[in-house]
């Protein structure tokens, strides 16, 4: 989808005014998938290697290329990112413009069926595993505090089932 911006300039020296339209594409269509990965308790966090957010704290994410549908990117998102193989056990939610120009996050649990350990230093620093409170201890350190958010009610969420299913 293209848009026509219209800027209007005023010279601060005469007063003059001055018009111009520029067409831009879309700056909010960029559709991610992300997958929150956990074991035992624990979740899976890459540190990011680009500019923006080096050194932050991440799940797997990235964006879903033209013609894939959400759940193959993901699952290829994480064996870029992590050399794992996941199978997607549930979406958890959307994030709705969870970043400059990205109109929607889907973020999916997953868990490790495959695989082993490997990244690319380009894109991803390091992967550390961190239990919900080291997460919280490192909240300044994450690209964003929708990832406790989600975190959250994904572990609320397993205990409630937990609870219901040793109901008698």
């Amino acid at each position: 989808m293209l848009y026509t911006l219209i800027i209007l300039k005023c010279c601060t020296y005469c007063l003059n005014l001055r018009l111009s339209f520029v067409t831009v594409g879309c700056m909010n269509d960029d559709i991610r998938v992300a997958v929150l990965i956990e074991k035992d308790g624990r979740f899976l966090l890459g540190q990011e290697a680009a500019k923006i957010i080096h050194g932050l704290w991440n799940w797997q994410q990235g964006k879903v290329e033209t013609g894939e549908d959400l759940k193959t990117a993901a699952i290829r998102e994480v064996k870029e990112e992590t050399g794992f193989d996941v199978s997607l056990l549930r979406k958890l939610t959307v994030l709705k413009n969870p970043f400059p120009g990205t109109k929607a996050t889907h973020v999916y649990l997953g868990e490790i069926i495959g695989g082993s350990q490997s990244f690319h230093k380009s894109e991803i620093l390091d992967l550390q595993w961190f239990t919900y409170n080291q997460i919280i201890e490192i909240k300044d350190k994450l690209t964003g505090s929708w990832l406790i958010e989600v975190i959250q009610k994904g572990v609320e969420k397993k205990r409630k089932k937990k609870i219901v299913s040793r109901t008698p």
